[in-house]
């Protein structure tokens, strides 16, 4: 009896140990993520503004892809006033 009271002492002992373990990274994970929903946050700000800015960029590129498509470098430099 008192051999199981010891074996179940360490295995309590050990499990003790894992579980400080792993709240210590638990901890540690809690810190990191909080920092990433700071980053995160300040990411979703940014591609709003983005996002009401897609058509003007998208008008802007295919004005672009036009022009420098359907001329010449050459013409497009005799044009230029």
């Amino acid at each position: 009896m008192f051999e199981e009271s010891v074996a179940q002492k360490d295995s309590l002992m050990h499990q003790m140990s894992l579980t400080t373990a792993r709240l210590k990274r638990a901890g540690k994970l809690t810190t990191a993520l909080a920092d990433e929903q700071v980053r995160w946050g300040e990411n979703v700000v940014m591609y709003n503004e983005q996002i009401g800015n897609v058509v003007g960029d998208v008008f802007i590129a295919a004005a672009c892809v036009s022009y420098y498509g359907a001329f010449t470098s050459e013409y497009r430099t005799r044009v230029k006033f």
